[in-house]
């Protein structure tokens, strides 16, 4: 994945590489709603495309994600719930796995999304474990769902997909 120096953080480069595994990106005009955005790469990812991005998250963004695209908003990921479904739901906390399953099931189930890639962060859990439960939780409302090792990811692992009959 090509670096771009104006990049907030090295995730960029995740949600970069999460889009070659996907096979798709957002588009200019798309909605992004990128749960804890902060310090922004995933939301600069999106709006370098000309996504529209709502970037969630109490902390700052840094200047780089700063754009005419990003709308920073200062509320709790987990009760956010859009005006309008989204086409891309982004999410890469630091939170307990289980939890960011139950949050994507509930967007896909409520028609929030379109499309997702989210991180979960499998330390001192099972990440077999964790595979099997997205495959159970998610699957079954997914016309795609793809999970890897990337690259750029840590001790994590990167799920995306498409909500079915989107």
């Amino acid at each position: 994945m090509a670096d771009d120096p104006r990049a907030p953080s090295r995730s960029y480069l995740k949600a970069e590489e999460a889009y070659a595994v996907l096979g798709i990106e957002p588009a200019p005009g798309e909605s992004v709603a990128d749960l804890g955005a902060a310090p922004g790469g995933w939301s600069f990812s999106a709006a370098k495309r000309g996504a529209r991005v709502a970037a969630l998250d109490n902390g700052p963004l840094k200047a780089g994600a700063i754009d005419a695209n990003v709308t920073h908003l200062a509320e709790d990921a987990f009760k956010y719930a859009p005006h309008a479904p989204v086409d891309w739901l982004f999410c890469d906390m630091v939170e307990d796995p289980e939890r960011i399953v139950v949050l994507v099931q509930r967007w896909l189930k409520e028609g929030r999304c379109r499309r997702f890639v989210v991180n979960l962060k499998f330390a001192r859990k099972d990440p077999l474990a964790l595979l099997r439960l997205v495959d159970a939780e998610l699957r079954p409302l997914c016309s795609l769902l793809r999970a890897r090792h990337l690259y750029h990811d840590r001790e994590e692992l990167t799920i995306v997909g498409e909500r079915r009959g989107a």
